[in-house]
C-alpha cells in the first residue's frame, strides 16, 4: 500500500475538526474536492486554481523555543527567506529550522501534503507572504490530501491570527 494512503485515514479527524471550527465561525468558504495531492507540482497538475492565490505552507521551529512552531505561507513557486523570517521574529537565522515531515504529522496532526494555514493543534504562529495581501481568495490544504480550501483572506482573519510579512526570496 502506498505510504501516502496510510496517512489518509488519520487525516479525517484533523479535517473534520477544522470544518467544525469553520462552521462555528459562520464564515463563507469553499472546499474543493480533487484527486490526492502531495506536492506543489501535484497541485499545479491536478487542481485548477489561480496561481496567484496558491499558498505553500512551510513549518519552522525556533531552536530556543522548541514548542513554538511557525507556519509560513509562501507563493506556490516562492522560496522562503529564512533571514527575513528571523528578522521578523527577532531571532537569529541559525535558530530557525524546518520541521521534519513526520514531526509535522505528530505535532499538528496533519501530513505535509495536506497542511495549510488553519491548524487546531500546536498553536503555531502564522506568517503569510505579503505577496498575498492584494489577493481576494487564498487556496491551501485543509487537513486532507484530497481537499483544498478557497477562502477570502478577510474571512481567514476570523479563524486564525496571521501577519502579512516580507518572507519570500526575490526571484
Amino acid at each position: 500500500m502506498n505510504q501516502h494512503w496510510n496517512n489518509f485515514a488519520n487525516q479525517e479527524s484533523a479535517y473534520d475538526n477544522i470544518i467544525i471550527e469553520l462552521e462555528r465561525t459562520r464564515i463563507d468558504y469553499e472546499i474543493l474536492s480533487h484527486a490526492p495531492v502531495y506536492t506543489m507540482k501535484d497541485v499545479a497538475e491536478i487542481i485548477n486554481i489561480p496561481e496567484a492565490g496558491k499558498v505553500k505552507t512551510l513549518v519552522l521551529q525556533i531552536r530556543t523555543q522548541p514548542t513554538q512552531l511557525v507556519l509560513c505561507g509562501v507563493s506556490a513557486s516562492g522560496r522562503l527567506d529564512f533571514k527575513l523570517v528571523a528578522k521578523f521574529l527577532n531571532v537569529s537565522r541559525s535558530s530557525l529550522t524546518m520541521v521534519k515531515p513526520a514531526e509535522v504529522l505528530t505535532r499538528l496532526g496533519i501530513p505535509l501534503g495536506a497542511l495549510g494555514l488553519i491548524v487546531l493543534e500546536g498553536n503555531p504562529s502564522v506568517l503569510l507572504s505579503e505577496l498575498f495581501e492584494n489577493q481576494d481568495y487564498l487556496y491551501f490544504g485543509i487537513g486532507r490530501n484530497d481537499r483544498t480550501i478557497k477562502i477570502d483572506k478577510s474571512n481567514l482573519k476570523q479563524v486564525i491570527e496571521f501577519s502579512f510579512v516580507n518572507i519570500e526570496r526575490e526571484k
